[in-house]
């Protein structure tokens, strides 16, 4: 009977441990098709989209508290390749924000170079801040414009190409949304920082990489949307009450019959939580997302995204019920850091990381570390707290103020 379990739970590992490598050939398959698989013909039944001549842009900038490189961030607009009829909107939830003093600053700065910036005050519609600061400044300054773009105050848009973002959505077609896959690259030196970076850079929930698997992916941290389809959709207004508007967002565009695609051009984010509980407690948001619109991928993070721990115990247990098999946990636990490693390296690679084989190993740890932190927290969890501002998350996936 013990050797039967034994044997049983080093199979278990097996599995795991080739789902490793499984799940990355996949995504480094799709990631070769990938541009065969974008272009798919409109021929199919798709709505058309008209195309786009002249665009006016609306770049929009939401805030909420002073960060670290607030300034820099904001003001590197003005190093970034953008169309000519670009206007810059810098929205935050009030005029007693700490970032307000900073966004005066940029905006002076930005104008002085000769670009149209303006400074919005956006009471919150909703418990969604972000959203609800989009839809502040979509109805304030973007009635007009063809092209909706949004980027996150810890976007470093320097050296960015706003216009190849954009290219795909003046075509016309099915394309009514684009958006960037983000790095993180932090300024400071934390286990927090370094936890993060381990998680978005060098992990298979690395966006560059997890884009190739998840066809439905969309991550909000810079993306842009044709303006016609936002006020189809009810604009951002209608995300006001949702936790994660981008997840919404893509709901909504494939709804209506058409698509949203990644770029190809990566973008780096420069701040990051500074303590391991804080990036658990980002994690752990993602993660409520997911929980709230995609229940059924919550299965996916244990298997696929930290499987280390349940393989190590599966083998273990195996091999001690069941000594003869000894020799199968061992290639099982080398498949495994294989596995995870050639996962992490795939990632940095995406990421435009340097490879180093200690930095992947510490990659693996703290990423893992990291999921199965915010895993065991989700579970049965509805409130949750962002930037100051407690939330519960009720059972039709809406959030409430507490």
């Amino acid at each position: 009977m013990m050797s039967a379990m034994g044997m049983v739970l080093t199979f278990v590992a097996l599995l795991l441990a080739i789902a490793a490598w499984t799940v990355l050939a996949s995504a480094l398959v799709r990631k070769h098709r990938g541009r065969r698989c974008r272009k798919v013909a409109s021929w199919k039944g798709e709505p058309l989209l008209p195309p786009l001549c002249e665009p006016r842009v609306l770049l929009i900038r939401p805030c909420c508290g002073d960060e670290p490189k607030l300034s820099e961030n904001l003001v590197s607009v003005l190093a970034a390749h953008r169309p000519k009829n670009t206007q810059v909107v810098l929205g935050v939830l009030g005029a007693d924000d700490t970032s307000w003093p900073v966004l005066l600053l940029a905006r002076s700065r930005i104008e002085q170079a000769g670009l149209e910036c303006t400074v919005v005050d956006c009471p919150p519609l909703g418990p969604n801040r972000k959203a609800s600061i989009l839809a502040h400044c979509v109805t304030q300054h973007g009635r007009e414009a063809s092209v909706v773009i949004s980027a996150d105050s810890n976007v470093d848009l320097s050296g960015f190409d706003v216009c190849q973002l954009m290219d795909p959505l003046l075509q016309g077609g099915d394309r009514a949304a684009t958006w960037a896959t983000p790095v993180e690259i932090s300024a400071f030196r934390h286990l927090g920082n370094r936890a993060s970076e381990a998680l978005l850079n060098g992990s298979l929930h690395s966006f560059p990489l997890l884009r190739f698997l998840d066809r439905s992916l969309m991550v909000g941290k810079l993306f842009a949307i044709r303006g016609d389809v936002l006020a189809l959709m009810g604009g951002f207004e209608s995300m006001t009450d949702y936790l994660g508007e981008d997840i919404r967002l893509s709901t909504a565009i494939l709804e209506l019959g058409l698509r949203h695609c990644p770029s190809d051009q990566i973008v780096v984010s420069t701040a990051g939580p500074k303590s391991l509980a804080e990036t658990i407690e980002r994690q752990l948001r993602w993660m409520m997302v997911v929980k709230a619109q995609r229940r059924r991928l919550l299965l996916s993070y244990p298997l696929f995204f930290a499987p280390s721990a349940f393989v190590l115990v599966f083998a273990a247990l195996g091999a001690l019920l069941a000594p003869v098999y000894w020799q199968a946990a061992v290639a099982t636990l080398l498949l495994l850091v294989t596995g995870r490693m050639a996962t992490a390296a795939a990632a940095r690679s995406f990421c435009g990381c340097r490879l180093r084989l200690l930095s992947l190993l510490v990659d693996v740890i703290l990423s893992e570390a990291v999921v199965l932190g915010a895993l065991v927290k989700v579970i049965g969890k509805r409130e949750i707290s962002w930037r100051g501002v407690r939330l519960r998350l009720g059972q039709d996936g809406r959030l409430e103020r507490l």
